[in-house]
């Protein structure tokens, strides 16, 4: 599968590489094409985001969330959902971390999965039952989802 990570512009006036990202990265590198978009480092306006994404035409998008990034996050993930409806949105960091049912439920309709703390272990086994188009996420440690009733389930870490 085709991972991008896109870390979202903010109101931050330094460039910090994202380690979680980084991480992540490392972890499925070997069985997926990565990609690491930094757009406060691009200088990335949102109405270029759907260029972007064209661009690395990915199968999944991750994006890292603090607590000030919400309505930032919101938004990419709205223009994303709108222009390509098949893509999986995936969201980490600490907003959803911090509150991992609430934080879920903020990025609605436009989320698709969540990971609170570390993905590291649990995002690899994501992807894998993805590709194998299975339903049943209960085995994936730290995933927030959806199940077949659309309750919001949070897994354990």
């Amino acid at each position: 599968m085709k991972v991008l990570f896109l870390k979202p512009s903010n109101l931050a006036d330094h460039i910090q590489p994202s380690l979680g990202f980084g991480y992540l990265a490392t972890q499925i590198r070997k069985d997926h094409d990565v990609a690491i978009y930094d757009c406060i480092k691009e200088n990335t306006p949102d109405d270029k985001i759907t260029e972007i994404v064209r661009r690395y035409n990915p199968d999944v998008i991750g994006m890292s969330c603090y607590t000030c990034d919400v309505q930032k996050v919101y938004s990419l993930l709205e223009i994303i959902r709108k222009n390509f409806p098949g893509k999986v949105t995936v969201v980490g960091g600490a907003h959803i971390s911090a509150l991992p049912k609430e934080g879920f439920e903020q990025f609605q309709p436009y989320l698709d999965y969540g990971f609170q703390c570390e993905g590291e272990i649990g995002f690899p086994k994501l992807l894998a039952a993805l590709r194998q188009g299975k339903n049943d996420l209960a085995h994936v440690e730290g995933l927030i989802w959806r199940d077949r009733n659309q309750k919001v389930v949070c897994n354990q870490r």
